[in-house]
């Protein structure tokens, strides 16, 4: 079964948002904003993300995944989850 970006990247969005724009809708925040490199996320606030996806997702993450190359973006969180849930 193939894993569904846009619908990780919803799931992501609708979290994020409230958090750092508040008051603005999820899809105001572009898939390709850079997120811990654009100073939007601090180290506590990425391991708070980081929570939040292992509990939605079922997933784990390893210490060298907690960093830009992994979470800097919506886009990069995606596909980190779908890579880990076996998708494409």
């Amino acid at each position: 079964m193939k894993t569904d970006i846009a619908q990780i990247e919803r799931v992501v969005r609708d979290h994020l948002a409230p958090r750092l724009m508040p008051g603005s809708p999820p899809e105001s925040l572009p898939r390709d904003r850079p997120l811990i490199s654009g100073g939007l996320l601090d180290s506590i606030s990425t391991v708070a993300l980081i929570t939040f996806l292992e509990q939605q997702f079922g997933v784990t993450f390893e210490a060298h995944e907690i960093g830009i190359d992994y979470l800097d973006t919506v886009a990069d969180i995606a596909a980190t989850i779908a890579r880990k849930l076996g998708g494409e």
